[in-house]
């Protein structure tokens, strides 16, 4: 039984004014009564197997038809109507259905609207449901004149995330009476059907489909901002913003190193908002451009980097990328103005796809620089500065004592030019016999030198002291802290300061200068790659300047680290135990020289790298030996220096340890095994030699006599050491040869050493049948039949397989091989039916040949025949069979006999090692019996062979004897009832029926006047004729036969006259209750069969008039003593009383 649901509840809704159903069931509308809702199943939604109880329940409880409520069920359709309908009608309704399989049920929500004296309209309709994915309104006809504003079931989904390109589709459903108009606006502008823009209407679903998306559709416009280091951007001459097609842009023009920092683009509207950023850095000498983007999803988002549209970058030479956690990073080192362009960084999960970009722009030196003559005028310029020709300037008007420093620019006509490098402080000594330190920078080594020597007398010159090791040189680590302590005099106390490639040093967050009287120390804590440099201490008092004659010293600082990995690892050179492993230097070595490098293997399925190098191979290329042959493997190298090991290198590709690979060797033992005026038979042998190479097959050639042309034969390689040359032209010579072939090319050849006659050889056809099925085969059935003979004649036989004199042919399950001289039969998977005598026949024209083989397949036996059982009694019977008509092979080796009751499934062993054909079976007394039977040989047992009918487990039944005492007892009009006792010996058996016959006088057969056998010792013989003569016979049966008849005398049939009497069996006074029920008996007699009447106290009212012999009087008052009258014959009563 099935009932078929909706896969949403059903909601009805009625009012004053409408009738509505929000459903997924098809809807029949048919018209019905004001007021009358109604719930309906359809036939064909209500399926099972009858007789169906169907009921209905309201709120979970159960309705039944009254004034209100309508119940029917006809057809396999029930419904339910409900008539007077108002608001306390609203609620859940449900069906449920059930039969002896099992219970289906569905419901329905009915809600009815309207206010309290609302008038229920003239005509409304009769909905009729059915599982049927529609929506569904119930309306009224076109007499009504109620309408509903449209509303709406399904709304618009508040917002829509999509990417460009997508389609767009938006659907919503109305509803409302009577035809509704849609309508669809944009931003408040209505939206018109165009190229892009589909819309329909249809089962109150309103859709709206728009092709290839893209941003100018949002319903909400985009507002991008930009911002750097958390600061918004503006557009500006340098600053451009732009959004086109979707792309937010932003266009920085003449970037300097103040534009490095995090740039951060924000997209929102009304409906949300998204961000994405971008890290960058401006770098200035190096030449290295470096994009930065923060990634997150999840799952983790796989990243990659475009320049421009489709061009993907990809890491190698100047260009790294590396992704750490949130840091996706694109790393260019020396750029050049070809590196100009739009980097984009696109991320990707299963959920969608996002990216950002930026833009970048390189341009050369010396078109940032001016150009054009320097002006040679001197004047004053406004910023303090002062214009000069020429390249020397000396300097005037100076404050004694006073510390200055010096810079230069150069003028065109375009404007200045950025500044040079300040020159160092230096101090301002007056002109009394001192040097003027203004124009220090104008004297040569020499005058420099003897100005000190001058010196000297008045002051102490600046000394400086390093550590010897110091002086040597410092290497450390990158992050680690270095210390550069000096001891520094002179009179007066020097000025101190640090220098680094020209650059003087100022103390920051990483470098500390600590100077005191006569000792000076510089720190740098931190320390990264860009702080190797030779670091110089210099000292000047009032006397002169510390220079390098002594005075002046120097510690040069390395600064190490991890070298990258080597690259353009590859391996070349195999050869079956060993491969060449070779690399280029990485692209940097970490600050200091590479010691050496690692070379690993791994095999190409493996999951572990393995060291190959016992210690540090210190130039480029590495033989790794003790590979396994045929294996592919695969190598990395590390490069190693003071700091350590460096990353992996890329993994080289695979390359297979094997030896070099030539041309194989000729082809061995070429011999003719046979031939014909038509064609040739040859065989060989593999070479010796495959040159490294796995043999790919064969090339056979061949020469006619008089020629010195060799023809290839064979268009496709030979796969096996042997083949048949075709296309002799009879009575021709040919000469033979065969080249092997491996995948770098065909070996030299291997020719026949004899030459080969086109002629045809005539041998009468012999068979020989393979000594594995010579005589005969035997298999096991579900085995395969392999029948093999060796045909030999020429020219080649005709061969045909027969079976019991039937030809064989090709099918599923045989195939027929002829390959001469092998003729071979294959018969799969064979069964009992495939045993018999196999024949194969040869004939040619110069004769013919036939030999035979018998095939015995073993199976199971067949079934048993003939089962009986005989001689049956309480305690047992006599099972018997026949030996099957295929015993499967092999002689049968027992029988296995089973019994079982009518009311078991399983059966009983009666034996399953019995080897005769007869065997006594016990049986319990008065139980109903089954026998079955099969045989069993070494394969196994056969199908059982079962009785058909039960036997009982009673003694033999004889006939029962002849019926006692059958007489006629009474005679009626048409009628005689007959009467009669059971036999004296029923026979063994209690199931005893009756036949009986009657005979008018004139007949001469006997007519049996019932159907089926009688149980009872009585019979009313009706369907007599009056006034006729009859005779009546009856015998006894059982399941022994039929005993011999019974004859009544001859009788006359009519009717006989009795006078009626009547016999109230009741005595005395009866005493009951008010309310109980009297028992009064009365026996009658009389022919024909008198009218009874019953009264009461000489009444002559009838109080019941039948023709039964048992009256039952209610006792409806205090007394009730008086007089019954039955027929003509009056009784009285001796004291009937009843009190309450």
């Amino acid at each position: 039984m099935m009932i078929q649901l909706s896969p949403c509840p059903l909601l009805n809704t009625v009012d004053s004014r409408s009738v509505r159903l929000f459903s997924p069931f098809k809807v029949n509308i048919f018209s019905f009564c004001p007021s009358v809702f109604r719930f309906t199943r359809r036939a064909d939604e209500l399926a099972g197997s009858q007789p169906m109880l169907v009921s209905w329940f309201k709120d979970d409880k159960e309705i039944h038809s009254d004034d209100k409520y309508r119940l029917e069920f006809s057809d396999s359709a029930a419904s339910v109507t409900i008539t007077g309908l108002d608001q306390s009608h609203a609620g859940v309704y449900e069906c449920r259905v059930s039969n002896e399989a099992g219970l289906a049920q569905t419901s329905g929500a009915l809600m009815v609207k309207g206010q309290t004296g609302s008038t229920v309209p003239s005509c409304v309709s009769l909905v009729e449901l059915s599982s049927q994915h529609l929506p569904a309104h119930v309306y009224y006809e076109s007499s009504c004149s109620f309408t509903e504003a449209p509303t709406f079931s399904m709304k618009l989904e508040p917002s829509r995330l999509l990417k460009a390109q997508q389609p767009l589709r938006l659907s919503c459903k109305v509803q409302g009476t009577p035809v509704i108009n849609v309508s669809w606006f944009k931003n408040g502008s209505e939206v018109r059907a165009d190229r892009r823009h589909t819309m329909s209407y249809d089962s109150s679903v309103a859709s709206l489909e728009v092709e290839d998306c893209c941003v100018e559709d949002s319903s909400a416009p985009l507002n991008i901002q930009w911002m750097k280091d958390r600061r918004e951007l503006k557009s500006s001459d340098s600053t451009k913003i732009t959004l086109v097609g979707g792309a937010a842009t932003l266009d920085i023009s003449s970037v300097s190193k103040s534009d490095a920092g995090d740039y951060l683009c924000k997209a929102s509207n009304a409906t949300g908002s998204d961000f994405c950023k971008s890290k960058v850095t401006v770098k200035g000498k190096q030449g290295t451009a470096t994009f930065i983007a923060k990634i997150g999803g999840d799952p983790i988002p796989s990243v990659k980097w475009m320049k421009g549209k489709w061009r993907q970058v990809t890491p190698g030479g100047r260009i790294s990328i590396e992704h750490k956690g949130q840091d996706a990073k694109l790393e260019i080192r020396e750029v050049t103005k070809s590196d100009s362009g739009l980097y984009r960084c696109v991320a990707s999960n299963k959920h969608g796809e996002i990216e950002c970009g930026a833009e970048m722009e390189v341009t050369k030196k010396d078109e940032a620089e001016g150009f054009g003559d320097i002006r040679s005028r001197l004047k004053k310029s406004g910023s303090g500065g002062i214009t000069v020709g020429g390249f020397r300037f000396q300097v005037t008007g100076l404050i004694e004592g006073q510390w200055y420093a010096y810079r230069v620019r150069a003028l065109n006509k375009l404007g200045a030019s950025r500044p040079c490098r300040a020159t160092d402080e230096i101090q301002a000594v007056d002109a009394r016999g001192r040097l003027n330190f203004s124009r220090l920078t104008q004297l040569s080594s020499m005058e420099l030198l003897t100005t000190f020597f001058l010196l000297n007398i008045l002051t102490e010159p600046p000394e400086i002291q390093l550590d010897v090791k110091l002086l040597a040189g410092l290497t450390t680590r990158a992050g680690s802290k270095i210390e550069l302590p000096a001891d520094v005099k002179g009179q007066p106390d020097p000025r101190v300061k640090w220098t680094k490639a020209d650059l003087v040093l100022r103390a920051d967050d990483r470098i500390a200068i600590d100077t005191q009287p006569g000792h000076s120390k510089l720190s740098i804590s931190n320390t990264s790659r860009g702080d190797t440099a030779t670091y110089i201490i210099e000292a000047v008092n009032l006397c002169a300047g510390a220079w390098p004659t002594g005075s002046l010293s120097g510690v040069c600082c390395r600064y190490t680290e991890k070298p990258d990995p080597p690259i353009q690892v590859e391996a070349r050179d195999p050869t079956s135990s060993s491969v060449t492993v070779t690399w280029k230097a990485p692209d940097y070595d970490g600050g200091c020289p590479i010691q050496g490098y690692t070379v690993e293997k791994i095999e190409k399925d493996g999951d572990r790298y393995e060291k190959v190098t016992p210690s540090l191979v210190p130039g480029f290329s590495y033989v790794v030996t003790g590979l396994k042959e045929d294996m592919d493997y695969e190598f990395r190298v590390f490069a190693e220096n003071i700091a350590g090991i460096s990353e992996p290198s890329l993994t080289s590709d695979p390359i297979k340890a094997t030896r070099a690979i030539t041309k194989p060797g000729p082809p061995g033992n070429l011999k003719l095994k046979d031939w014909s005026k038509s064609y040739a038979d040859i065989c060989w042998t593999k070479p010796t030699r495959d040159g490294g190479s796995p043999i790919l097959g064969y090339v056979v050639e061949a020469q006619k006599s008089g020629t010195a042309q060799w023809d290839r034969i064979n268009k496709d390689l030979i796969k096996i050491c042997a083949y048949r040359v075709p296309g002799l032209i009879e009575g021709l010579e040919y000469r033979i040869r065969i080249r092997a072939t491996n995948k770098v090319g065909d070996s030299e050849p291997r020719e026949l050493p004899e030459t080969i006659l086109a002629k045809d050889i005539l041998v009468p056809p012999e068979i020989v049948v393979d000594v594995s099925c010579r005589d005969s085969v035997t298999v096991r059935a579900g085995q395969i039949i392999s029948l093999i003979t060796r045909v030999k004649g020429r020219p080649d036989p005709e061969i045909t397989w027969t079976k019991d004199a039937r030809a064989l042919s090709r099918d599923k399950r045989t195939e027929i091989n002829n390959n001469y001289p092998l003729c071979e039969l294959i018969i799969n998977d064979v069964v009992r039916s495939d045993y018999g005598k196999y024949a194969i026949s040869a004939k040619n024209s110069s004769g013919q040949a036939q030999a035979t083989i018998l095939v015995n397949v073993l199976d199971t036996p067949g079934a048993c025949q003939n089962l009986k059982v005989a001689y049956v009694t309480k305690k047992s019977c006599m099972v018997s069979w026949e030996n099957p008509e295929d015993n499967g092979g092999t002689e049968i080796t027992q029988y296995i006999i089973e019994c079982r009751q009518p009311s078991q499934r399983g059966w009983t062993v009666v034996s399953n090692d019995w080897t005769k054909r007869l065997i006594k079976a016990p049986l319990t007394e008065g139980c109903e019996y089954f026998f079955r039977v099969s045989a069993e040989n070494k394969i196994g047992s056969g199908p059982a062979t079962e009785t058909k009918l039960p036997i009982l487990a009673i003694d033999p039944i004889e006939k029962p004897g002849e019926p006692i005492d059958f007489q006629i007892s009474e005679i009626g009009k048409t009628f005689c009832f007959l009467k009669w006792k059971k036999p004296d010996y029923d026979g063994g058996s209690r199931n005893l029926g009756y036949h009986i016959e009657k005979k008018p006088k004139e007949a001469e057969e006997w007519e049996r006047i019932h159907k089926g056998a009688i149980k009872e010792t009585y019979f009313m013989a009706d369907r007599c004729v009056e006034n006729q003569i009859y005779q009546f016979r009856v015998q006894t049966k059982n399941e022994g036969g039929e005993s011999n008849w019974v004859t009544t005398g001859e009788v006359l049939v009519k009717e006989q006259l009795v006078e009626p009497e009547v016999k109230i069996k009741l005595d005395g006074t009866l005493v009951v209750k008010a309310g109980d029920s009297i028992p009064i008996e009365a026996t009658m007699k009389g022919k024909p069969q008198p009218d009874v009447k019953w009264s009461k106290d000489e009444s002559t009212d009838e109080i019941r008039k039948e023709k039964a012999v048992f009256v039952n009087v209610r006792v409806l008052g205090r007394s009730i003593i008086g007089y019954f009258t039955a027929g003509k014959m009056s009784v009285k009563t001796a004291g009937l009383q009843s009190y309450s």
